[in-house]
C-alpha cells in the first residue's frame, strides 16, 4: 500500500482551517516604548544608550573638617587637604596720642597707662578709659595689676616735680613716694602679699616702698646701694625678703640677641621677647621661643617697647612712636607676622 503524504494543517486569526499564517515579530510594547523623563514623551527604548556604570571618584574633601574654630583664618580644603588662611583681621593696632606708655595684664584682658600730648595721665582697660589724672606731667610711666585684689597701680616720674607719683584706683590723686630721675628710673611689683614701687633718684641709690595693696598706705620704705648706671630697671621681681628681689637693670641688659635677631631694651612675657630694634626698617622685633617676627612694620621708628601676656594666650605690646603717639595691639601667637 503506498504511503499517505503528510497532512498540514494551517490555522489562520479566523481559526479556520487552510488560513495564511501570519507572525508579529514586535517587542512588546511595554519594551518598545519609555517615557523620557524631561519632556514626559515616549521614546523608542532601543534608540537609548545603554545604561554607565562609570562611576565619579569621591571627593577627598567631603569627609573632611576643616574649620579649626579660629576666627583669624579663612578655611578650605583641595585635593583632601585642609588649608588655614591668616585673615590678618586679628592683630588690629590701637593708636592713641601721646609719648610713653606701658601696659600689664588683668583678669579680664589687659590695662594700659599713657602720657597724652595734653600732659594728662590715661588709664584704659581693654582700650577704654577708666581714669584720666589732669597735667600729670610724667616724664616715664610703668604700669601693674596686684594680683590678689586686682586693683591697678600707675607710677611714674614727675616732670614738674622730679619725684616719684603713684596713682591707684585705691587712691585719690597723685601719692609721692620719693625722689626720682631718668627713664627707668621707676618699678612696680609684687612680693607676694603686697604692691612693691621703685624709684632711683640718683645712680649709687634706689629705694624700695612697699605698699597696702588694699589702701596704698605705704607700710615701709627701704634704701639700698647700686653700682653707678645710667639708669633704672627693665623688670622686677620682688621677693618677701628684699635681699632678695631679682632687678633686671638696664645698663647690663640692654641688648639681646635671639634667634639671630638683636635687640635693645627688651622684655620677655612667657616665651615672648620684644625689643626695641636696633636697625632696619621701622618695626619692633620680636622672638616667641624660635621663631622671629616683625611687630608694627612700617610704623615710625618704635622706642622700648613693653609687653603683657594675657590669660587666653595672647600677648599685647605696646610702644611709643617717634612723632607722638602710641600704639597698642594683641598679638595671637599662632600668627604673628614674619620677620622682615
Amino acid at each position: 500500500m503506498r504511503a499517505l503524504a503528510p497532512l498540514l494543517l494551517f490555522f489562520g486569526c479566523s481559526g479556520e482551517i487552510g488560513a495564511t499564517p501570519v507572525f508579529d515579530l514586535a517587542p512588546p510594547s511595554d519594551i518598545a516604548t519609555v517615557i523620557d523623563a524631561p519632556t514626559g514623551s515616549p521614546v523608542d527604548a532601543r534608540s537609548q544608550p545603554p545604561p554607565t556604570t562609570d562611576l565619579a571618584p569621591p571627593d577627598p574633601c567631603a569627609s573632611l573638617q576643616c574649620d579649626d574654630g579660629d576666627g583669624c583664618t579663612t578655611d578650605s580644603c583641595a585635593a583632601g587637604m585642609c588649608a588655614h588662611a591668616d585673615t590678618g583681621v586679628c592683630n588690629q593696632p590701637l593708636i592713641r596720642d601721646g609719648a610713653w606708655n606701658d601696659v600689664a595684664a588683668t583678669p579680664s584682658g589687659w590695662l594700659s597707662a599713657r602720657i597724652a600730648a595734653s600732659s594728662d595721665l590715661v588709664v584704659e582697660v581693654n582700650g577704654s578709659e577708666v581714669a584720666r589724672f589732669a597735667a600729670a606731667n610724667l616724664l616715664y610711666v610703668r604700669v601693674f595689676v596686684d594680683p590678689a585684689l586686682h586693683h591697678w597701680w600707675v607710677v611714674g616720674q614727675s616732670g614738674t616735680t622730679g619725684r616719684t607719683a603713684l596713682y591707684s584706683d585705691v587712691l585719690t590723686g597723685a601719692a609721692d613716694i620719693g625722689p626720682s630721675f631718668g627713664q627707668q628710673c621707676v618699678a612696680l611689683g609684687w612680693d607676694g602679699a603686697h604692691v612693691i614701687a621703685y624709684g632711683m633718684p640718683s645712680g649709687d641709690h634706689y629705694f624700695r616702698v612697699t605698699l597696702d595693696p588694699a589702701t596704698g598706705a605705704q607700710l615701709s620704705s627701704q634704701t639700698f646701694p647700686c653700682t653707678a648706671t645710667s639708669q633704672g630697671w627693665l623688670d622686677v621681681s620682688p621677693a618677701a625678703d628684699a635681699s632678695q628681689d631679682v632687678l633686671l637693670w638696664t645698663d647690663s641688659h640692654r641688648t639681646v640677641t635671639l634667634a639671630g635677631i638683636t635687640m635693645d631694651l627688651p622684655t620677655t612675657r612667657n616665651g615672648f621677647t620684644v625689643g626695641q630694634p636696633v636697625a632696619g626698617p621701622p618695626q619692633v622685633p620680636g622672638v616667641f621661643g624660635t621663631t622671629p617676627t616683625s611687630l608694627f612694620i612700617g610704623r615710625m621708628p618704635a622706642l622700648w617697647p613693653h609687653l603683657a601676656a594675657l590669660d587666653n594666650g595672647t600677648f599685647v605690646v605696646s610702644t611709643p612712636l617717634v612723632g607722638g603717639s602710641c600704639i597698642f595691639e594683641i598679638f595671637d601667637p599662632n600668627h604673628l607676622p614674619a620677620y622682615q
